[in-house]
């Protein structure tokens, strides 16, 4: 339950933003108590722990108030946009700032950019942008989340990052609330001349406040940014929608082109991807779980189970088709169509891809999920509760044995039903140069020991990066910062003296970013627990440790 604010405070705070603005009914509370990680929202699910009160400003002045409020009365605080998951559970008094009503967009279509706050969407910032011309980067997370939240404060990387960078790279000037009220603005605005450019002369302060994965509310509130557009290459603006609810898909105009490949093994995969990469001919390209295509070609749970027991799931939901990339490819004319169709040709033949055909109605919705980033509202559809890990931000050649690994790690549990697939792994192309990889395994949030095997998987798949890495782990937040820094030139020093620097008082939560003090254990002590907890003798151990915990709560 929540520990209630202080009267005093309370009504200090309702002097900044309004009655209507600030709630501590139990009703609006428990909205924000979800917190991931197989956690029910509601009483004695895993973490009972709800925020004192929420509160929801309207600028970046009333940000600066509450903030300064907290610190007077050493009140922890933390902001949220439009979240997936809240990820809040943190013990004692401590508030909400939900950011909605800060919501304003502006596009400068000369300079290809845009200004947004931070409850901006993707799918609004994608619209606006798409009436000139232009489109914008979308995370995994999907038309939902927030670009400013993504490029300032979370890690993401979304389908068309072959095109569009990543969104801490479109990051330009921002604005910025720090830890202690003080209001910062970095790049151009802090000149007054605008909002395009993120840096000045000496080091990067992007890095600092964000480094790859972004400091998850730990680190103060950003309030306003400068975010980078891109040419939409294609003469279709906004882009045509085709079928009906719940199958929504974008047609193919004249100059777009529609690929799903699929190949033997994963090695021939990842050469094609490496050449696809060298070649820049594709836009938007993904692979997801055979599984999870079944989900977003499916109009609801009932059809795929039927079609699943029938044997007439789509040809590209089928697991002898595992091995695949969609691909969808753009022009900006009619000789640049042509090239890229011949390139295309040469890839396919180069690696011995097989060419899967599909009707138009599957391959459309395909393609608005390609361009939109829909699919991960769609494959958690089957029960809602998913996990995620690995976070591979690497060469491509580390693609087979991730997909090895993550696989081993759910077979046995997959074999029981707990999960919807072993195959869990998503991958996409990043900068034209690596890739991105997240195993997001689908299981019941209503069943204990679905629940207690995703929350085993997910510790022992972060102690096998700790101990036998195969790539950069992009989800070493919180504790394993800890636990992984020292393979990351000690980032995780680093991000504690930051956070000290900013937030001596350790008032912004950091539960998911680094706290103040080291913990308990030492790096070494979290590479002894690591081992201990990867041995296959403890396996049994661990999920009997973490279903306790599940039984002691209530449905």
């Amino acid at each position: 339950m929540k520990t209630p604010l202080d009267r005093s405070v309370y009504k200090e705070l309702e002097s900044i933003v309004g009655a209507p603005n600030l709630s501590e009914d139990d009703g609006i509370v428990l909205g924000y108590a979800w917190n991931g990680l197989a956690a029910d929202p509601g009483r004695n699910r895993l973490s009972e722990v709800w925020p004192s009160a929420i509160i929801m400003p309207g600028s970046t002045e009333e940000v600066q108030a509450i903030v300064k409020c907290c610190v007077r009365n050493k009140l922890r605080f933390r902001a949220l946009s439009t979240g997936v998951w809240s990820m809040n559970a943190s013990p004692g008094q401590y508030l909400i700032l939900d950011l909605r009503r800060m919501n304003r967009c502006e596009i400068d279509a000369k300079n290809q950019m845009a200004i947004i706050e931070p409850y901006v969407t993707a799918l609004q910032l994608q619209n606006a942008a798409l009436r000139e011309g232009l489109t914008c980067h979308i995370v995994g997370a999907g038309p939902p989340h927030s670009p400013l939240a993504s490029a300032t404060s979370v890690a993401g990387i979304g389908v068309s990052g072959a095109t569009t960078g990543v969104n801490y790279r479109n990051l330009l000037a921002l604005e910025w609330v720090t830890p202690e009220g003080e209001i910062k603005r970095i790049g151009s605005s802090g000149s007054d001349v605008g909002w395009f450019n993120g840096e000045g002369p000496g080091p990067g302060f992007r890095g600092m406040i964000r480094g790859d994965n972004g400091a998850y509310g730990g680190i103060g509130v950003f309030t306003k940014i400068g975010f980078k557009l891109h040419p939409w290459k294609d003469e279709a603006k906004p882009v045509k929608v085709s079928g009906a609810h719940p199958q929504l898909g974008a047609p193919l105009s004249e100059r777009q082109r529609f690929y799903h490949l699929v190949w033997d093994d994963w090695e021939k995969g990842a050469e094609a991807a490496i050449i696809l990469n060298k070649s820049r001919v594709a836009d938007f390209w993904l692979r997801i779980p055979p599984s999870g295509i079944g989900t977003v070609l499916t109009a609801d749970n009932g059809e795929y189970l039927r079609r699943k027991a029938n044997g007439t799931l789509p040809v590209a939901a089928r697991d002898e088709n595992t091995c695949h990339w969609s691909v969808l490819t753009l022009a900006t004319s009619d000789a640049e169509m042509r090239y890229k169709e011949r390139v295309m040709a040469k890839i396919i033949a180069d690696t011995g891809a097989k060419v899967i055909e599909m009707p138009k109605e599957e391959y459309e919705v395909l393609i608005r999920n390609l361009v939109t980033s829909t699919y991960v509202l769609r494959v958690w559809r089957p029960t809602f509760g998913s996990i995620t890990s690995i976070g591979g931000l690497d060469n491509f050649r580390m693609m087979p044995k991730m997909m090895e690994a993550a696989e081993k790690l759910l077979e046995k549990d997959a074999k029981k039903g707990h999960f919807v697939s072993a195959d869990a792994v998503w991958t996409w192309a990043n900068e034209s140069r690596h890739m991105w990889a997240e195993n997001v395994p689908v299981y019941s949030t209503q069943d204990r020991k679905a629940s207690a095997a995703a929350m085993a998987y997910f510790v022992r798949m972060t102690v096998l990066l700790s101990t036998k890495p195969f790539g950069m782990n992009g989800f070493a937040i919180g504790p394993v910062a800890d636990l992984a820094g020292g393979g990351y030139g000690r980032s995780n020093e680093w991000m504690r003296k930051i956070k000290n620097r900013y937030d001596p008082k350790g008032l912004s939560i950091g539960q998911h970013y680094v706290f103040n003090k080291q913990g308990p254990l030492s790096t070494t002590g979290w590479r002894l627990l690591g081992k201990l907890i990867g041995a296959r003798y403890f396996q049994p151990i661990l999920k009997f440790v973490i279903l306790q915990m599940l039984k002691r709560t209530r449905n």
